[in-house]
C-alpha cells in the first residue's frame, strides 16, 4: 500500500482492504454450482455468411449472474475511494470517445498557437 500522510485516508484504505480481503476468502471458500470465472458461449451466424467459418460468427460469453454481482458490489464498494485519473475516458460515465477527441484536438491547437510543435 501507498505511503500516506493523511492518518484518517490510510485508515480508511486499511478498512477497506480487510473487507475485501474477508470477501475474497468468503467467496473462495464458498462451493457453487458452476465455476463462477467460467462462462457459457454461445455462437451467432453472421447473416448471408457461411457459417462453417469462424470469422462469420459472432461468439457471446453467458456470465454467472453471482459473479456479476460479485463484480458490481465489489466495483461499487472501491469507487468510494479510488477514483480513476480524469484522463481516463474509457469506461467512465461522462466520458465518451468525442469529449476525448476534442480534448487531445485543443491541445493540439493551443500548442500550435504557441508554436510548441510535438510529434
Amino acid at each position: 500500500m501507498e505511503r500516506t500522510r493523511c492518518p484518517k485516508l490510510k485508515k480508511e484504505l486499511n478498512d477497506l482492504s480487510k473487507k475485501i480481503s474477508g470477501a475474497v476468502r468468503t467467496f473462495r471458500r464458498a462451493t457453487w454450482e458452476q465455476p463462477l470465472t467460467r462462462g457459457k458461449i454461445i455462437t451467432i451466424p453472421k447473416a448471408g455468411k457461411d457459417p462453417r467459418k469462424p470469422e462469420n460468427i459472432w461468439p457471446i460469453t453467458l456470465l454467472s449472474h453471482v459473479a456479476k454481482k460479485f463484480e458490481r458490489a465489489l466495483l461499487t464498494k472501491r469507487r468510494i475511494l479510488l477514483t480513476p485519473r480524469q484522463e481516463q475516458y474509457g469506461f467512465r460515465r461522462g466520458h465518451s470517445t468525442a469529449l476525448q477527441l476534442i480534448r487531445v484536438l485543443h491541445h493540439l491547437a493551443s500548442e500550435r498557437n504557441y508554436e510548441r510543435y510535438e510529434i
